[in-house]
């Protein structure tokens, strides 16, 4: 919840004035493009608003997706998921490591 509130909040006063939000719901809009649409979610899951997302942040994410859909996974499992996805981001980086900006995660979904 505080990670949608922080994308509303696009200067970081702390408040989300109608202005803000109702241009904050124009990406959910039909007609919005595909590559705003997934720039979103990569604001999305940049947790610590660095403009990267790191490993870190993915292995929260997929606890978040497991939690909300009520999986138990063993720990070596979540690690290795988290692994398989980094690979895979690494990959579309071409990069050494995992640290993935907001054009490189649009080239990865589009």
């Amino acid at each position: 919840m505080i990670q949608i509130f922080n994308l509303f909040d696009v200067n970081r006063s702390g408040h989300i004035d109608f202005s803000k939000f109702v241009h904050s719901l124009g990406v959910f809009h039909p007609k919005a493009p595909q590559a705003n649409k997934v720039l979103y979610a990569f604001k999305l899951y940049d947790l610590r608003r660095t403009g990267f997302i790191e490993r870190e942040e993915l292995k929260e994410m997929v606890l978040a997706l497991l939690h909300e859909s009520d999986l138990e996974l063993s720990n070596d499992i979540i690690k290795s998921m988290v692994g398989i996805a980094s690979l895979l981001l690494v990959q579309v980086a071409k990069s050494s490591h995992l640290h993935v900006n907001g054009s490189i995660w649009v080239m990865f979904y589009l």
